[in-house]
């Protein structure tokens, strides 16, 4: 297996993760969640890092999509308030609803949707409250390796726009990593 391969599989890990956090606490607390199939809120994601630009531009390669060329602030990849790439969608995507933690915060979390958990007192339920920084350290750990075994350190830091995977538009050295 390539380098590549063993970091794809770990974000794939990684993201399995996220979905599988998201569906537990979906179970348990359905009926204090809002988010649904069709709803499409959320879907304002413009860019990804380096990685997740990768895997979803090898995703793209094996499909035929609809895509949103309206130029509104909605991903390019919700049609008709459904996502496009779901399987491969990012990490932020996955996460996207639940009431997160981080250090960063000046309170012991923070709810992503408004929607969301207007019934459920999360101080009694912490066990529902993702990390989001455990799962923003460990995507960046995995798409600074991908950056450097391809020899692009210079992007580690910086984000693609989604429009921009659609279209293949990208630095020469992108493109070589992204061609193979």
């Amino acid at each position: 297996m390539s380098k590549t391969e063993t970091i794809v599989q770990q974000y794939k890990k990684l993201s399995d993760w996220c979905s599988s956090f998201w569906n537990t606490v979906y179970d348990k607390y359905k009926g204090d969640i809002a988010c649904n199939a069709g709803c499409g809120i959320c879907c304002e994601l413009q860019s990804v890092n380096l990685l997740e630009a990768y895997i979803i531009f090898k995703a793209l390669q094996s499909c035929t999509l609809n895509l949103n060329t309206q130029c509104n602030e909605k991903c390019v990849f919700l049609v008709d308030e459904k996502c496009e790439i779901y399987n491969v969608r990012p990490l932020i995507c996955r996460t996207h609803g639940l009431a997160i933690k981080s250090r960063e915060f000046t309170t012991s979390y923070s709810i992503t949707c408004p929607y969301n958990f207007n019934e459920t007192d999360l101080e009694k339920n912490s066990s529902i409250i993702l990390d989001m920084d455990m799962i923003t350290e460990n995507s960046v750990k995995l798409n600074l390796a991908f950056c450097l075994i391809h020899g692009l350190d210079n992007f580690a830091e910086k984000r693609i726009l989604m429009r921009d995977i659609v279209a293949a538009s990208f630095d020469p050295q992108i493109i070589n990593v992204f061609k193979r």
